[in-house]
Parts: C-alpha cells; sequence; structure tokens
C-alpha cells in the first residue's frame, strides 16, 4: 500500500483503465472484433439477436436469452475449460480487474441474483478465447459472424431454460423475512432467518415447504448473495 501510495499520479491511475484497454484491444470502431482473441459473451449474445428463427423472424430478444442460457450451459458442462481450468474472464469495472472465473461461481451467481442483475453482472462481463467461442457456435450449428451468410438461422427450443426460478417471488419473500427480523430487533426480541423466512413464506400461503425446503432453499440463496457482494467488494478493494 505505501509503494502504491507513492506512485506518480498517472501510474495510480491505470488499473481503472486497464478494462478499458483490454475491450478496444478486441474491438474495432467498437463493435467485437471477430478475429481478436478475446470475444465477450455479451457479442456472442448480440450477434445471436440479429439471427432469424426457423419461422423467418428475426431472434430479437429471445436470441438474447439463448445465447446466455447455452453459454451458462456450456460454462457449467466445461466447454470452456482448457487443461481442466475454465477459460472465461470476468471483467470488474471498479479497480479495472480481470478475474478467473469458475462454473462453480457463475452457478451460485446465477442461483442468488435475479436473471437481470445475473445477466449484467456476470455474463454481460465474461470473455473467453475465440477458438472457444468458435467452437460453441459449431456445436450449436450457427454460423460464426466470419462466416455468416442469408440462409443463417437460430434454433430456439422451447419453453423456459432450464433451473428457471421466479426471483421476484424469492426476493419478495427474502425482503419480508429480513422486515420481520429488523422488526423483533426493535421490539427488543431476536427470531433467526430461519424463522422469519418460515413465517414469510406461511403469509404467502405458499406450498411445498413440508420439512422446510422452500425454508432452507431461501435462506441459502440469501447467504449466496450476501457472500458474494462481499467476496466482490474485497475484490475490487485489492
Amino acid at each position: 500500500m505505501e509503494r502504491e501510495a507513492h506512485r506518480p499520479q498517472g501510474e495510480r491511475r491505470r488499473p481503472e483503465h486497464r478494462i478499458a484497454s483490454f475491450i478496444a484491444k478486441h474491438q474495432i470502431g467498437g463493435e467485437q472484433d471477430w478475429r481478436a482473441k478475446w470475444i465477450s459473451f455479451r457479442a456472442v449474445a448480440q450477434y445471436c439477436e440479429t439471427l432469424r428463427t426457423p419461422r423467418l423472424t428475426k431472434a430479437g430478444q429471445t436470441g438474447v436469452r439463448f445465447a446466455y442460457a447455452e453459454l451458462m450451459k456450456a460454462v457449467e458442462a466445461g466447454e470452456f475449460n482448457v487443461r481442466g481450468a475454465a477459460r472465461v474472464l470476468l471483467l470488474v469495472d471498479q479497480g479495472g480487474k480481470f478475474l478467473s472465473i469458475t462454473p462453480t461461481e457463475l452457478l451460485e451467481a446465477r442461483e442468488a441474483f435475479e436473471p437481470e442483475i445475473f445477466i449484467a453482472g456476470y455474463m454481460e462481463k465474461c470473455w473467453a478465447p475465440a477458438g472457444l467461442i468458435a467452437r460453441w457456435f459449431s456445436r450449436r450449428r450457427i454460423p460464426p459472424p466470419l462466416a455468416r451468410h442469408s440462409k443463417a438461422t437460430l434454433k430456439i427450443g422451447p419453453g423456459r431454460p432450464p433451473g428457471a426460478i421466479d426471483h421476484a417471488i424469492d426476493l419478495e419473500v427474502i425482503g419480508r423475512a429480513l422486515e420481520l427480523q429488523h422488526q423483533h430487533k426493535i421490539s427488543g426480541g431476536k427470531v433467526s432467518i430461519r424463522k422469519a423466512l418460515t413465517i414469510a413464506i406461511n403469509e404467502r400461503g405458499a406450498k411445498g415447504n413440508q420439512g422446510g425446503e422452500e425454508t432452507d432453499r431461501l435462506r441459502t440463496k440469501l447467504r449466496k448473495r450476501l457472500n458474494l457482494r462481499k467476496r466482490n467488494k474485497t475484490r475490487t478493494a485489492n
């Protein structure tokens, strides 16, 4: 820390521009350079958005959702692994950090956060080597951008992605449980988060909580969410 404090001002600012420099190096005119060494997941999703479905309609947001779901499946299946280690970078805005993120860490984030936050905070900031991205396109029979032609279509399966969760309801129940905890604290009492979650679930009249399965699921989700936030703060501070 002392050495950092005595560095010239321009050098101390340098880490803040690392991500911007990395992105610029792999872009042309503000767009992904598909000949570059690293490709962003966001660029893949934007490309899938422009493709057409078998019905000859533009994929649009359906293509974006398809891309992120398939990219997540690929990470989980080890398609982005090289010699047993995941080759996926997560670019953290604060501090200009490049972090290697594991499939387990991405899965934990997906379970902890609602889809919008997970996509914006994780998937959109992930990058992978161009060769692995090319293999991802090939395995899904999607013509890559550099080989795109008029007959390119995106075959999207029906239904929601596997493991889809109603995050809005989850957050509502968790929020109510934290509120109950706070109310008991103000009145001089004390209630565990597990009991507060059970009360909140019962208030909604939700079913399927026999044996406390739903309570345990939401407690685990809350813990993961808090741990991930703490871990991200530590990463950006270092």
